[in-house]
């Protein structure tokens, strides 16, 4: 179940970003450490961030209900951010939630 939600939470999280990585290239990188030949070495920086962010989130629930600690959301924001400079702006196009 959680390798499941690895793979979908990290790809659609980065494809909300602008990430041209697909669900099965998201899958190889995952779980080969497959780089696609041909695109950005950043964007699979930015699957494995939020790879690591899901873990984050994971691993600190420890029997915790939702909401989640502010803490815990400002780590999981900064671990996306390991090894990706941050370059304004961010988005060239609006994302509503």
């Amino acid at each position: 179940m959680l390798r499941n939600l690895h793979r979908r939470l990290s790809w659609n999280s980065s494809r909300l970003e602008g990430n041209t990585y697909s669900l099965l290239e998201t899958e190889r990188l995952l779980e080969l450490g497959e780089i696609t030949e041909g695109k950005d070495s950043m964007e699979a920086q930015m699957i494995l961030n939020h790879k690591a962010a899901i873990e984050f989130m994971v691993d600190s629930v420890d029997g915790q209900l939702f909401p989640p600690r502010i803490e815990d959301k400002f780590l999981s924001h900064q671990t996306c951010k390991t090894s990706f400079p941050v370059i304004l702006p961010l988005r060239n196009f609006s994302c509503a939630i």
